[in-house]
């Protein structure tokens, strides 16, 4: 079974970005992808609690009238209450049926401190649910994220993109931290896959794509070039994934 860590559904129409549940499952379908991880569109704007309630009630209604083929991450921010986020992360999982929480730094203008967002984190651990979050740049150096897996050694940290450029720094921080998994759209090249799972093992490297912004079918590409073995290969397209979040099959 086929599983993409990484998508994103919505529309933010002031900077072009949209993708809706049809278009999604269309992509999913020609590509032979059973599940997909779904979060809400990203941007600057969502740093309100409302927002992101807004946001994460539909991406909870999606996952309700499509259980079998998506799975829900919520965003919560540092700025959504007085508790730093908490509380809307904790709505989202317990409320919302919603499997994990996605962390946009970079959009959301925060750094990956501690105690800007331990709160968060803290209830992701007590719920035994992941955190995906943003790399691959500046504000969101693998470094960054690695280090913040260290901090919260019980819970499992999902890197978005594995770093991007900085993939060697994603491959490092994931050798230090083993809570650290690599996700893997915008990855440079397969190759980079292929030194990623030599290093941690296919285990803790899992297939993304970040649709609408890359294809589906080119975070499937990085993958299957990769000159994976069939194991491993099959770790990455969905068995690491599915073992993550206690999904059958």
């Amino acid at each position: 079974m086929i599983i993409d860590a990484h998508n994103h559904l919505g529309e933010v129409p002031a900077l072009g970005w949209r993708q809706t549940p049809e278009e999604l499952l269309a992509q999913m379908d020609a590509n032979g992808v059973a599940r997909a991880v779904v979060c809400p569109q990203t941007y600057p704007q969502s740093t309100v609690l409302a927002v992101n309630q807004e946001d994460n009630n539909y991406i909870g209604r999606l996952t309700q009238e499509h259980p079998s083929r998506f799975i829900g991450f919520g965003v919560s921010t540092p700025y959504s209450g007085s508790d730093k986020g908490a509380g809307e992360a904790e709505r989202a999982l317990t409320k919302l049926g919603l499997r994990g929480i996605k962390l946009h730094q970079r959009y959301h203008a925060y750094h990956l401190r501690p105690d800007m967002v331990g709160a968060i984190l803290e209830v992701c651990g007590a719920l035994g649910a992941p955190v995906l979050i943003h790399s691959g740049d500046v504000r969101s150096h693998p470094s960054l994220v690695g280090c913040l897996a260290l901090a919260f050694p019980k819970v499992t940290v999902i890197m978005g993109h594995m770093g991007q450029n900085y993939y060697a720094d994603a491959i490092d921080a994931a050798r230090l931290a083993p809570n650290l998994i690599l996700e893997t759209s915008g990855a440079p090249a397969p190759d980079c896959v292929a030194a990623a799972v030599k290093a941690i093992g296919s285990e803790r490297v899992v297939l993304g794509s970040d649709t609408p912004f890359y294809p589906l079918a080119t975070g499937l590409r990085l993958i299957r070039e990769a000159g994976l073995s069939a194991a491993d290969e099959g770790n990455v397209l969905g068995h690491s994934l599915a073992r993550i979040l206690g999904l059958a099959g």
